[in-house]
């Protein structure tokens, strides 16, 4: 889901560099809050747009198919699951659209979905984190932050968010709250870098 999200984004944020509309933009402080500032909001509607689709498509496919449930998670559960995770695809969906806006080019953006959207570098990065910990163990503690890690906890921990303490020994706070500093960071970054490092790009 991660992968679709940010392959259409940067699809949609490749496009505008081809058009005589996006050439012709006046990229000054408000020009820059409208164009990235919409971008970024269209792929919070795109991230929350598959994330139904693929949910309710899920459901829909497991009733067919006669499945039943051992537990029902409370709506409380569901909220926080379905926002969480909104908000890593979200963040990935970003990463690669100012990947885009960096490089220019759809290829560099597509190839960041593949890579590191998809959560293959994410991985191995963990792995080498992990690996390295024997050696320096702060850089173990490193691992549970990255976004690749927020998606696996949420897929492990999906029906105890709140009440399961995180792997990440820098805080000990529950799953929940870790992936909410890990994606809102992420986020953040990718906000920064749109609004700030590109301020003095034209498109």
């Amino acid at each position: 889901l991660t992968l679709i999200v940010a392959l259409v984004a940067a699809l949609f944020c490749a496009q505008d560099f081809t058009t005589r509309f996006a050439r012709n933009l006046v990229m000054d402080r408000r020009g820059r809050m409208r164009y990235y500032g919409g971008k970024i909001v269209l792929v919070g509607v795109l991230a929350a747009f598959f994330l139904a689709v693929v949910s309710l498509t899920s459901v829909t496919s497991f009733a067919v198919a006669g499945f039943t449930y051992e537990a029902v998670n409370s709506l409380t559960d569901l909220l926080v699951f379905f926002g969480l995770t909104w908000l890593v695809i979200f963040a990935y969906g970003c990463s690669a659209a100012v990947i885009v806006w960096i490089s220019r080019s759809a290829g560099a953006g597509v190839a960041w979905a593949i890579v590191v959207c998809s959560g293959f570098l994410g991985a191995a990065v963990g792995q080498v984190l992990l690996s390295l910990a024997v050696v320096a163990p702060w850089l173990g503690a490193l691992e549970p932050w990255l976004l690749s890690s927020c998606v696996q906890d949420l897929g492990a921990f999906a029906g105890a968010l709140l009440g399961t303490p995180a792997a990440a020994p820098l805080t000990m706070v529950p799953v929940a709250v870790q992936v909410l500093i890990a994606g809102a960071v992420a986020a953040g970054l990718c906000g920064a870098l749109a609004l700030g490092v590109l301020r003095k790009r034209d498109l």
